[in-house]
């Protein structure tokens, strides 16, 4: 199991469950840099093996109004929550097509009614 996440501890999901006997490692990584891509990968690849499970969580942005916002922070949440799915996904697919085994689970976001309903606009 690797644990990746962007706050500066994510090897603490990892140490609990090595603390169970499970190998784990985990890797501070903002998803919204990709070209950092291979060089995780790469280093979980080197530690565990293949990836054969891939979860992607991307997140989601903080709660904006959808409209008025700059296209740049619509760029940004862009790349973070679709574009890094993508090359993720794309990274690890090899390795699975080879041993003819693998699963890819997404989830890009979530949101509270709250943040759903200030997104929406009807007349």
């Amino acid at each position: 199991v690797v644990a990746c996440g962007v706050n500066p501890d994510p090897d603490k999901a990892a140490a609990a469950i090595r603390g169970a006997k499970g190998q784990a490692m985990g890797i501070q990584w903002d998803l919204a840099d990709l070209g950092i891509i291979d060089t995780h990968i790469g280093e979980i690849e080197k530690t565990l093996g293949p990836v054969d499970i891939l979860v992607n969580n991307a997140g989601g942005p903080a709660p904006t109004p959808a409209q008025g916002q700059d296209l740049a922070l619509w760029r940004t949440q862009f790349e973070a929550m679709v574009l890094s799915v993508i090359a993720v996904t794309d990274r690890v697919l090899p390795g699975m097509k080879k041993k003819c085994w693998g699963r890819v689970v997404t989830s890009t976001s979530s949101a509270k009614p709250a943040s759903v309903n200030r997104a929406c606009w009807s007349c």
